[in-house]
């Protein structure tokens, strides 16, 4: 499960022979396609999920870093702190004091 390894660089390996490429011509592929390398597209991915958790579950800080396949809850405060530009706890807090949207009804 590519969300869950954290051998990237197996996980590389398998996408590419996946694709019938070389590991060096799969990254290079990829990133013409997203503009991003594999490792922070998966990066980035990550923080999105872990965004959408903080926003709609009560799971701890550390379970949302289990869950969106970092190494540890420092880990994951590090690298979402560099994304987003605040902690995933200052995150939550933004989050949680904003009012829910309420849905559009047409008149």
């Amino acid at each position: 499960d590519v969300e869950r390894s954290r051998g990237l660089g197996d996980v590389y390996k398998r996408q590419a022979e996946a694709c019938a490429l070389s590991r060096s011509h799969f990254t290079r592929k990829f990133k013409e396609s997203t503009l991003l390398s594999p490792h922070v597209w998966l990066r980035q991915q990550r923080v999105d999920k872990a965004m959408a958790l903080l926003r709609h579950s009560q799971l701890s800080l550390t379970q949302v870093a289990m869950e969106c396949g970092f190494f540890d809850q420092a880990h994951f405060c590090r690298v979402f702190a560099r994304s987003q530009g605040m902690t995933p706890l200052a995150f939550k807090r933004q989050q949680q004091a904003q009012p829910a949207e309420l849905p559009r009804v047409a008149c």
